[in-house]
């Protein structure tokens, strides 16, 4: 939902799940969205997920928003992370996400590559959720706290990637937001 808000510039008021449990089915607009915006002026849009295709309806919102290179979490393990995907139950962990979007910058461009937009999804901060067994727990004095954890970890994972992409040959001609 928060996603679809940012790249669509709306306020999504309902999120795919009704749409899935109605009797009769609603019917809503077609929405033109940024990566649509982009794809018409030459650029690859990609859309990364830690979860399944099918999880949250995120395959079927994900081209509604306009995406045209999608990988979810077997994929998204396999290509970039050259593993097996493991059997988690949300799917690929922030630190994997973190890690395969570090490979996915340290691959230099060909000169014939289109501009590219990749936005991805993670999961491990989001209420309710722990880390998996490769995440970085806070560790300073304090007393347990799974919201400390959780971003903790994904400070770690980010700044993982970060120095990778700083080191990375796509540092010249590329923004991270």
């Amino acid at each position: 939902t928060g996603l679809r808000g940012q790249l669509c510039s709306l306020w999504p008021r309902l999120s795919y799940t009704p749409w899935d449990n109605a009797k009769t089915k609603l019917r809503t607009a077609k929405v033109f969205c940024l990566p649509h915006l982009l794809a018409e002026h030459g650029w690859q849009t990609k859309y990364w997920s830690h979860g399944r295709a099918h999880d949250t309806y995120i395959k079927a919102q994900a081209i509604d928003w306009g995406f045209q290179d999608l990988l979810f979490h077997a994929a998204l393990s396999e290509r970039w992370l050259q593993e097996k995907p493991k059997s988690r139950q949300h799917g690929v962990s922030d630190q994997q996400m973190m890690r395969a979007l570090a490979a996915f910058v340290s691959t230099p461009r060909k000169p014939a590559d289109p501009p590219f937009f990749l936005a991805l999804s993670t999961i491990e901060t989001h209420v309710g959720f722990d880390l998996d067994t490769d995440g970085h727990r806070y560790k300073r004095g304090v007393r347990k706290s799974t919201i400390l954890d959780t971003f903790h970890n994904f400070d770690d994972a980010f700044g993982r990637f970060w120095r990778a992409f700083q080191a990375s040959p796509r540092v010249r001609d590329t923004i991270v937001i």
